[in-house]
């Protein structure tokens, strides 16, 4: 059976309400309010019956095990599920960690989850410290969930090598990206090999 045949296309709450309404907790799904490190992961899972999700495993891994569940073909995989499982991925960042640039607790607080200590004290050298950082953007989604910290990366070419073998690509134009992820984003593909990272973490 194909992957398009089990979502529900045009009758699914779950599916319209991941389109629709981006940035609100979906407290009228049956989600716990408290989950919502990964409510819209949840969302998006449940559109599948039949897979019993595992919050606190990497997402990814879970998509490649309902992959292997279903016995879905890759192309079909490629242009159907995969496609949802990364917006879910943009609308979960968003929720778990903010969508306004010109909020300083934000910033501050993504640096703090990044393991990051030298923190700055102002919105200016706090948005400027978090664009000179290297990190893989799933992992970082999966971190509250599964408690795995994230790795920070010297280069924008060491992310990419990382991110290409792992198959961990996050959305780079997806439009529900919001303010704090669109200063994450990095060109995977054809990266920069210089430009080192100004973040300090405990270990260095």
């Amino acid at each position: 059976m194909s992957s398009t045949e089990l979502i529900p296309q045009y009758n699914s709450i779950l599916l319209q309400y991941l389109l629709r309404n981006p940035l609100n907790i979906p407290y009228g799904l049956g989600l716990n309010p408290l989950s919502f490190t990964r409510a819209y992961l949840v969302a998006f899972f449940a559109m599948f019956p039949g897979f019993v999700y595992n919050p606190t495993q990497p997402a990814l891994s879970e998509l490649m095990r309902m992959k292997a569940q279903f016995g879905w073909e890759m192309q079909n995989f490629r242009t159907s599920t995969l496609p949802m499982f990364r917006r879910a991925l943009v609308l979960q960042f968003n929720l778990t960690f903010g969508t306004d640039q010109n909020d300083l607790v934000s910033w501050q607080n993504l640096c703090r989850i990044m393991g990051v200590v030298n923190i700055p004290d102002n919105l200016t050298a706090c948005k400027k410290l978090v664009e000179s950082i290297y990190v893989n953007l799933i992992d970082l989604v999966d971190m509250p969930n599964t408690g795995v910290p994230v790795r920070l990366f010297k280069r924008e070419y060491d992310l990419s090598e990382y991110t290409l073998k792992t198959d961990k690509i996050f959305p780079k134009d997806d439009a529900h990206a919001g303010g704090l992820l669109k200063h994450l984003l990095r060109n995977i593909i054809a990266p920069r090999r210089g430009g080192k990272t100004r973040a300090k973490t405990a270990k260095h």
